[in-house]
Parts: structure tokens; C-alpha cells; sequence
């Protein structure tokens, strides 16, 4: 795998393909409402607060992000999964983040349009 190919692995918002973009936008939005969260209840000012907050976001950011590698990697045909297998890695991906998975499949729309407000 090449270095461009590998970075198709990782969601971005910067890609040429809408859902990729869709995906992204959509996990930003969510680990940002994430970010939020602790600081809220906690007190912006306090190293806990930062610390949860931090630990929110990367909760909600690494399945996504595994998700979608998972489901870039394994699409491509080099990898030539049978159905069986190819349906075990969407099981997988869809277990770690449903959210990602439908994006990435257009299962919420062809990304065209921007539904993601950030």
C-alpha cells in the first residue's frame, strides 16, 4: 500500500469523496459535543475538567476512526475478502462506531449536501 493510498485510510476533510467528508464532519461534530461535556459540568478552569474533556473526545474519535479504516482497508479489492469475510469487517466497523459506517456507505446521504453542522 502506498503512503497516498494509506492516507485514504483516515478520515478527512479535505477528501475528494463526499462521504469520507460526511464522515468526518460528523465525528468532529460529535467529539467537539464531547469536548464540551466535562468543562460544562466541571469548571473550564480545572485540570480534571481538560482531562475528561480530552478523554471524551477520544472515546467518541477512536472507534470512528478504527471504523472507517477498517472498512477502507477491507473494501479494497488487493484485500479479495469473500462475502463472508467482507460482511465480518462491517460487522466490526459497525460495532465500533454505526454512525461512521452508515456515513461512509451513503446510508445517510451521498455527502453532497451538508448535513453537518460544525
Amino acid at each position: 500500500m502506498t503512503t497516498a493510498s494509506a492516507r485514504l485510510l483516515v478520515l478527512g476533510d479535505d477528501h475528494q469523496d463526499p462521504l469520507d467528508r460526511l464522515a468526518y464532519r460528523d465525528v468532529a461534530a460529535r467529539a467537539h459535543e464531547a469536548l464540551e461535556i466535562a468543562p460544562h459540568y466541571q469548571g473550564e478552569g480545572s485540570m480534571a475538567a481538560r482531562e475528561d474533556a480530552l478523554h471524551n473526545a477520544i472515546a467518541v474519535a477512536v472507534p470512528a476512526i478504527v471504523a472507517a479504516a477498517l472498512l477502507r482497508l477491507f473494501d479494497d479489492p488487493a484485500a479479495r475478502l469473500t462475502g463472508e469475510q467482507q460482511e465480518y469487517v462491517t460487522a466490526l466497523a459497525v460495532g465500533l462506531d454505526v454512525d461512521t459506517a452508515e456515513n461512509l456507505s451513503g446510508a445517510n446521504g451521498d455527502g453532497l449536501e451538508d448535513r453537518i453542522s460544525t
